[in-house]
């Protein structure tokens, strides 16, 4: 496990922002800037507000595809204990692509929250209420010439796995 510590540079969040927005930038392109955001500085435990904060009007949610998890089949890089909620972002995903070639996103968040208040987080909308981000993985895709990745983030830090 690696240790975290998170210092904000303002340039540097608003020029990943802006990226992540950008519908003229390549799908790697937003989705890396996307996942800079996110491990670079989304803090683990912090309320909802605080991720409402650093995200705010996430246009790139447009071509991306949420949803909530109601059934586990399998394994996912998050806990899922009785009680909490996870989210999963496909970023900009291509019809009929496998799973493991997708940018995705997991979010572990504290307590029932639904799909509609997730989006409205991300979006910059609303926060829910008493809600905390208790742990998020980056899945970043295989290819022909990578292994696919997962980065799981907790309180204690970061996890890296390659697949």
């Amino acid at each position: 496990m690696e240790r975290r510590t998170i210092v904000e540079d303002p340039a540097e969040i608003q020029s990943l922002r802006v990226t992540a927005n950008d519908p003229s930038a390549s799908r790697d392109q937003r989705a890396q800037a996307i996942f800079s955001l996110f491990s670079r500085y989304v803090p683990v435990k912090a309320p909802t507000l605080e991720i409402h904060r650093l995200i705010p009007k996430s246009r790139w949610l447009d071509d991306s595809h949420l949803g909530v998890m109601s059934i586990l089949a399998g394994w996912m890089p998050v806990d899922w204990p009785m009680g909490d909620t996870v989210a999963y972002i496909d970023l900009f995903p291509e019809p009929g692509e496998p799973s493991g070639r997708r940018w995705t996103i997991y979010l572990h968040l504290a307590g029932t929250v639904s799909e509609g208040d997730i989006s409205r987080l991300l979006r910059g909308e609303s926060t829910p209420p008493y809600s905390s981000l208790v742990e998020f993985a980056l899945c970043f895709p295989e290819s022909s010439n990578r292994k696919m990745r997962i980065e799981t983030y907790t309180i204690e830090g970061r996890q890296v796995m390659v697949m």
